[in-house]
């Protein structure tokens, strides 16, 4: 088996924003002489109160850490870089205090206030300032994990049919914060402190070769050879008199546009919605992979929401060899019902292994439907399912990022546990985002949305669905217009989601010190 060794760089911190340059303004030059001349060696050295170290409030903080890209150690000194906890003799001795409130350990509804373009959702009384001597005027991980782990979304009563809350409806789309992640602004702001006070750590690049962002393509197979509507048109137009009339025209219309043999005879498969070479050729034009998430449980062994095609038939084993010769990535697209344990992702898992062949190791559950008041009760079944990553937490109806971060992030787990955790790679624009005729929206909305990642540094992972190529003609534009750009753009790193799962996880355990070497 290959082993993989990652090559990382050191980057500096650019201070560019407003809000940023703000922050800095006391800075006193002669400490950014010294930051600059006299680079460090030493990662940050962070010390945590013990009731804290199994908590949501100490993960939110580890990820800004690896958002930010710091380098840093989880031991107990008595001066150390960041203490994190609510001891008042520690907090004074460290270089950093992040206080961390009591109340932020209660499950309750939390307030939101906007401090210098910052928001910060708090219990108790509200912040008035982001910096308050060496101390963080804020729960900086309490607030973290309350984005990342949806906690704004549990008192939310407006959901679709299918339980899902909609951007609009969400507190990150209420204020704005789809494309204007808080997690990327609270690690800033970490790393602009440590600036103001010449603390500088060893940093890690976000991506490979120091790439400015990343672009990870991934297809929902849900109905990938939909029959056309001829046959049962002709079926209305012999059995069922009320609609009969309608249903003649219609069909008339259908054998004009088609041809009889098309309309009536093909199998579905030769009804052009089998679009998997389309999407091979355009990412292959460009030397980029994507990945195909497959389900295996159809809609007569599910739910009446659920695919309508046999994963284990001849025809999708043939192009299970062909995608994965050809380097694509094959996923598991989980059922509707996946989150209700019926069937279990541990069995899913297993039987598309079986079926396609080949690891598997990632996956995006159908319709997004993962638990409503807690969807980590759902992604906790994939990492027992021994799986990597999860590519499900999005906005259904618009682009965006719905945990307020761009980037990659871990699961909570337990710091005990030897298995490594989920890794999270948030949804940020679909096909079902776009209109599906007015080709000039759809090519302007996805270039946008690349722009914006772009700006970010962070990671876009955009879903376009097999199955509608030539149906939808602005959907099938807009993909192209998605690969033109980036077969043109220079800063970018193309990758499957589970390289792109690799990379950070390995770059987490370089960055907390526990990275052992290679990696089978």
């Amino acid at each position: 088996m290959m082993s993989v060794l990652i090559d990382y760089e050191f980057e500096t911190i650019s201070h560019a924003t407003p809000w940023r340059r703000s922050i800095l303004d006391g800075v006193d030059h002669r400490v950014a002489h010294s930051r600059a001349t006299h680079p460090a060696t030493q990662p940050l050295t962070i010390s945590v109160q013990q009731s804290l170290l199994n908590t949501r409030q100490f993960w939110g903080l580890t990820q800004v850490l690896h958002a930010a890209g710091l380098s840093y150690r989880i031991e107990s000194c008595p001066r150390p870089c960041i203490y994190y906890g609510m001891d008042v003799i520690q907090g004074m001795n460290a270089r950093v205090w992040i206080k961390a409130a009591p109340q932020s350990c209660r499950r309750t509804s939390a307030s939101l206030v906007i401090l210098d373009g910052i928001p910060i959702p708090f219990i108790g009384a509200a912040p008035d300032r982001l910096i308050v001597g060496h101390r963080l005027g804020f729960d900086l991980g309490f607030a973290a994990a309350y984005w990342l782990a949806l906690e704004s979304e549990k008192e939310i009563t407006d959901r679709d049919a299918h339980g899902r809350v909609s951007c609009g409806s969400s507190l990150i789309g209420r204020f704005g914060l789809q494309m204007n992640p808080p997690i990327q602004k609270y690690a800033d702001l970490l790393s602009d402190v440590l600036f103001r006070l010449g603390i500088d750590p060893p940093r890690i690049a976000r991506w490979p070769d120091a790439r400015r962002f990343a672009v990870a393509l991934t297809h929902d197979v849900d109905t990938p050879e939909r029959r056309g509507p001829a046959r049962s048109l002709l079926s209305r137009v012999c059995f069922d008199a009320s609609t009969r009339r309608a249903s003649y025209w219609a069909l008339r219309a259908e054998l004009r546009l088609r041809g009889p043999m098309e309309a009536l005879l093909r199998p579905a498969t030769r009804r052009r919605e089998w679009d998997f070479a389309a999407y091979c050729r355009a990412e292959q034009g460009i030397g980029v992979r994507s990945a195909f998430y497959f389900s295996v449980v159809p809609r007569s062994a599910g739910h009446e929401c659920d695919i309508d095609y046999d994963a284990a038939s001849p025809r999708y084993r043939r192009l299970f060899r062909k995608l994965h010769r050809r380097g694509f990535e094959i996923g598991l697209h989980a059922s509707y019902l996946t989150r209700l344990a019926t069937p279990t992702l541990s069995w899913q898992a297993d039987r598309l292994r079986a079926i396609a062949g080949c690891k598997v190791t990632g996956l995006r559950h159908h319709y997004l439907n993962l638990d409503q008041q807690n969807p980590f009760l759902t992604l906790d079944e994939a990492a027992r399912a021994g799986l990597c990553y999860d590519t499900s937490i999005g906005f259904n109806d618009c682009a965006g990022l719905r945990a307020g971060t761009a980037l990659p992030y871990f699961l909570p787990r337990d710091r005990s546990a030897h298995t490594r955790p989920l890794v999270i790679l948030p949804m940020s624009l679909a096909d079902m985002h776009l209109p599906t005729e007015d080709v000039t929206c759809a090519e302007d909305t996805t270039l946008r949305h690349l722009e914006e990642i772009r700006d970010l540094g962070g990671l876009a992972v955009l879903n376009w669905h097999v199955g509608h190529w030539n149906s939808d003609p602005a959907w099938r534009e807009s993909y192209r217009a998605a690969c033109r750009y980036l077969s043109q753009a220079d800063d970018v790193w193309i990758a499957t989601p589970r390289q792109v799962a690799q990379w950070w996880t390995q770059r987490a355990e370089i960055l907390s010190g526990r990275a052992t070497g290679r990696r089978e």
